[in-house]
This record gives C-alpha cells, sequence and structure tokens, in this order.
C-alpha cells in the first residue's frame, strides 16, 4: 500500500514546479502538493501487442519508489461534482507538463497531476530539468524505478485519490466525497494513457473512464527506454521506425467508457487505426487545429518562464490558432455525465480523408473538411491547418496563414458582420456540444474586441 504526505511547502523555490500560473483564489481552488511513496509493480508483454489493443502484460518484479502528485480542488467542499480527473504530467521535453487542467476543469472537478515517469522527476542525462534537479531541497527524496513501472504507479496514485481511498492518513482529497475518476494525459503522456487502456485497465479497475488526448495512433511500450525528442527528431527515419509501435486501436473489448479528442495535427497518424463510435467510444478530430496550437504554447511558455526552464523551441513559426482545448473541455463534461448514467457524448464527423497516399481533403480556403467544426474554422480569418512544412518538434505547432484584407473584405464586408458569423459558429458548436457555454460567450467576445475590417 503506498503512503501520501504533505501537504508539501517550502524548497529553494516555494512553489510546486508546473503549478497554476495566476491567482488559483479567484477561481475558489487551491492547490496543494504530497508525496506518494510505496512499492510499484513493473509489467512486461505477453505474447504479441498488434493492431488490435488486446494486449496481455504480467508481473515482472517489484521496486520502491517516491514521487509527487498536485491536486487542485474547490476550497467549499459544497462545490465539488464528484469527479476527479487525474493527469498523467507529460515529460516529452525534459520537464513536466500539465495540460488537461483546462478552464471547464474550474466548474466544480477536481484535478490531480501525477508524477509517473523517471524523467519527470529525473530529467534527461544531459541538462537534467526533473523535479529533483530544479529544487533538491523540495524534490530530493523523490526517486524513481523506471518508465516500467509507471502504469502500476499511476493506478496507486488514482486509487490515493478516488472514492475507496485510505482515509486513516493525510487525504489529498481533503475529505471530499469522490465518486468518479476520469484518466487523461495528452500526447506522449496520452500514448501512455493508449498502452493503460489496452493492457492494464482490464487487470486493474481504478479509473470509471479514460480520455487519451491528442495521439497520433502510436502506444508507449513497458520498458525503461527514455525517448529524448530533441534525438528523435535528428535519428534517421530507420532508426526512429524501430523505436515507434505500430499504429494502434483502442481495444474494444473493455467494459468502461473510453473517448479520444484528437487534433488535425494526428489525422493521418491515427488514420490506419480509425474505429468507429460505440457504446463505449468515442472519438473526436478537431479540424484546423495543431498539435500545439497558439494558445497552448503560449499557457505553457507562462509556466516555464516563471519556472526557470523556458525553451523556445518554435521561434519563427506561426502556430494554427485553433485551439484543441475547448473541444477536450467539452469532452470531459460529457464523459462525466456518460459514467453516471446520463446521455453519451454526441458523434462527431472525421476528418475528410481520401487518396493514396492517404491525404486530407480541403476547402477551398486550404482547411480541412469533416471533424469537429469550431468558430476559427467556420468563420477563419486565415488557412489553419494542423500542419507545416517544419522539422522537429516546431511541425508539431501546424500554422494560421492570415488571410489578406481583400479576402477578408469579400468574406465578411465589416467587422459586424465577421462578429455575427462567429457568433452563430459558436451556436452552432455550442449546440453540437462540443464547446461549453463559457467557450462561445469567449469566441464571440474576441471576435467583438478582434480588429478584423475595422
Amino acid at each position: 500500500m503506498s503512503t501520501i504526505t504533505g501537504p508539501i511547502s517550502g524548497g529553494a523555490h516555494g512553489w510546486p514546479f508546473g503549478g497554476y500560473f495566476g491567482e488559483m483564489g479567484l477561481r475558489g481552488y487551491l492547490e496543494e502538493e504530497f508525496f506518494l511513496a510505496g512499492t510499484a509493480k513493473r509489467y512486461k508483454p505477453v505474447g504479441t501487442h498488434g493492431n488490435d489493443g488486446k494486449w496481455a502484460v504480467e508481473g515482472a518484479g517489484e521496486g520502491p519508489f517516491k514521487t509527487r502528485i498536485l491536486v487542485k480542488r474547490p476550497k467549499d467542499p459544497a462545490k465539488f461534482n464528484g469527479t476527479v480527473v487525474v493527469e498523467w504530467a507529460n515529460v516529452t521535453i525534459g520537464h513536466e507538463l500539465i495540460i488537461a487542467d483546462l478552464p471547464g476543469i474550474y466548474d466544480g472537478f477536481a484535478h490531480v497531476s501525477v508524477s509517473a515517469q523517471f524523467v519527470g522527476l529525473h530529467g534527461f542525462e544531459e541538462n537534467p530539468m526533473g523535479l529533483v534537479a530544479w529544487d533538491k531541497e523540495r524534490y530530493g527524496s523523490l526517486s524513481h524505478p523506471g518508465d516500467s513501472y509507471s502504469y502500476d504507479i499511476f493506478s496507486q496514485a488514482g486509487r490515493a485519490v478516488g472514492r475507496d481511498r485510505e482515509r486513516s492518513g493525510v487525504d489529498p482529497i481533503g475529505g471530499l466525497k469522490v465518486r468518479d475518476l476520469i484518466a487523461t494525459g495528452a500526447s506522449q503522456s496520452g500514448a501512455r494513457i493508449l498502452a493503460y487502456i489496452n493492457a492494464i485497465a482490464p487487470k486493474e479497475r481504478v479509473f470509471d473512464a479514460l480520455m487519451p488526448l491528442i495521439i497520433g495512433g502510436m502506444a508507449s511500450g513497458f520498458d525503461d527506454t527514455i525517448l529524448d525528442p530533441i534525438k528523435i527528431f535528428a535519428m534517421p527515419p530507420g532508426e526512429l521506425a524501430k523505436l515507434m509501435r505500430p499504429s494502434t486501436k483502442i481495444r474494444n473489448d473493455l467494459k468502461i467508457p473510453v473517448m479520444l479528442v484528437n487534433s488535425e495535427s494526428e489525422t493521418l497518424g491515427c488514420f490506419p487505426c480509425r474505429q468507429p463510435d460505440t457504446d463505449i467510444f468515442r472519438f473526436w478530430e478537431v479540424a484546423g487545429s495543431s498539435h500545439a496550437p497558439q494558445g497552448m504554447t503560449e499557457i505553457m511558455d507562462q509556466k516555464t518562464k516563471r519556472d526557470g526552464v523556458y525553451l523556445n523551441q518554435f521561434e519563427g513559426v506561426s502556430p494554427s490558432i485553433v485551439m484543441w482545448s475547448p473541444a477536450a473541455d467539452a469532452a470531459i463534461a460529457h464523459v462525466k455525465r456518460w459514467i453516471e448514467g446520463g446521455a453519451l457524448p454526441p458523434t462527431q464527423p472525421m476528418i475528410a480523408v481520401s487518396g493514396n497516399p492517404p491525404a486530407i481533403e480541403r476547402d477551398g480556403h486550404g482547411i480541412a473538411k469533416g471533424g469537429v467544426r469550431l468558430p476559427d474554422v467556420e468563420a477563419p480569418i486565415g488557412c489553419n491547418t494542423g500542419y507545416n512544412a517544419g522539422a522537429g518538434l516546431e511541425a508539431l505547432v501546424g500554422s494560421t496563414q492570415p488571410f489578406s484584407p481583400e479576402r477578408l473584405k469579400g468574406l465578411y464586408q465589416s467587422h459586424e458582420a465577421y462578429v455575427t458569423k462567429v457568433t452563430a459558429a459558436a451556436k452552432a458548436a455550442r449546440d453540437a456540444g462540443v464547446i461549453l457555454p463559457e467557450a462561445e460567450s469567449d469566441y464571440i467576445q474576441k471576435a467583438k474586441a478582434s480588429e478584423i475590417l475595422e
């Protein structure tokens, strides 16, 4: 059984790495950090892990660990909606990124970020930026036995904040009455959630639903390999192929709901493993959005500059302005209703793909056809795509190429006409269930405040 200590305070910096940027109290929330320690199982594959996702694993030893969880929860227990979103912290660039604490979370959910992977604690071998290196005074006691243990560490973190958690010691959820747990992770962490769905969830009933985000169809493995993206993108294609798993479906015999939300950037990667919606599966693709759109990279930049680990990976590029996060926010709300016996999330069309080799079909503006249609693509001010011609990490940001003043004039005639079009598109997106009411208002207010055709 794992043990919890905390809340943690102090250290050289005096705040938790990657914590909330801004004044959380204004949202009626508080943020606390805890350490989770115990013994974790490592898993190893059994048999062939094929495209159908019906994977088997078995225990292959145990190892001690001590990691952290970062908890955000309503100050007022009466405002807690009963659901905890448990996020697998992303470690792609050598330190943790917390991505799924989206605006809708602060409408009654609790959010728990789990430092499940080795790199989150110890960083890369060169220029380590993990928790221990960032603040040895605060995090120096943390240790991780390797990523083959990460899946069980994530399960133990889920149990520590779930409805059946141990309550005799420190309670990281502050006594809240928890009904449901939703597991999520984005990008590399989404690939680990995919592996968790296919291999661990059938064995360990910890979560009530699972939500991988922005995954390219690839699931993570079960060994201790550390993937440094800078080195990966510099590899010859043949060597890179050896590291990557083939495109993988989500197993279709799981008994709990799974919802996948992708940007356009992942469309072609996921195309070989597309699967239809069912009573336990939903799949959304957000047209025009990219893996790392402008608004989300700006949020990450704020945190990493504050924490002193900022790396300008995207200098000189023009990321897509289409955010996939409003759709993911709506998806979390749908999944909560789904697991509590309410309506299933609405089915949405996939992004249109055709040809050999497969290619995304595009309209006269160069914007993808089909998919989840947000106001940025229904009332566009530029060509928004999930792809660009860059190499390495910058390819992840997609692009927005602004329309000329003449083209904008031809589309909207006036600023008022543009606002009217955005308003209609935002209402349609809300009516379709792909954005929340707050996002509808945000789209409209931004259109009013813009200088389009002023």
